[in-house]
């Protein structure tokens, strides 16, 4: 199972988010980080209340 796994993973992102670029810029990423903190941000603030 794992060996099919392995095969097929490459295989997913494409057939499936033909969207999703295979590789990210250094500006992609970093926009998503800074996304990934304010909703860290957020949610320590709601359970702060």
């Amino acid at each position: 199972m794992i060996e099919t796994i392995a095969s097929r993973r490459q295989l997913i992102p494409d057939k499936y988010f033909p969207q999703i670029p295979s590789t990210y810029s250094q500006e992609m990423i970093d926009e998503l980080r800074d996304m990934w903190v304010d909703y860290l941000n957020n949610q320590t603030q709601d359970d702060g209340d």
